[in-house]
């Protein structure tokens, strides 16, 4: 069973999210945040305090997207 979360998201301050993370001079911007930003965000908070196997499961597995 799989289970989804939206969220409404405002920010403080104007952001600019880029299609891709090259470093090329061709960047278009998203008018969105893709989860993936999100993820990686959670993931910065949680590692630390995570066991090996619950890290794994939750940011590598594909399970959680």
């Amino acid at each position: 069973m799989s289970m989804r979360v939206f969220y409404a998201l405002t920010t403080i301050d104007p952001i600019i999210v880029s299609q891709s993370a090259a470093t090329t001079n061709n960047h278009q911007g998203l008018d969105y945040i893709p989860g993936s930003a999100m993820l990686g965000l959670v993931a910065s908070r949680l590692y630390p305090e995570l066991t090996g196997e619950k890290s794994w499961q939750l940011f590598h597995s594909g399970k959680v997207f």
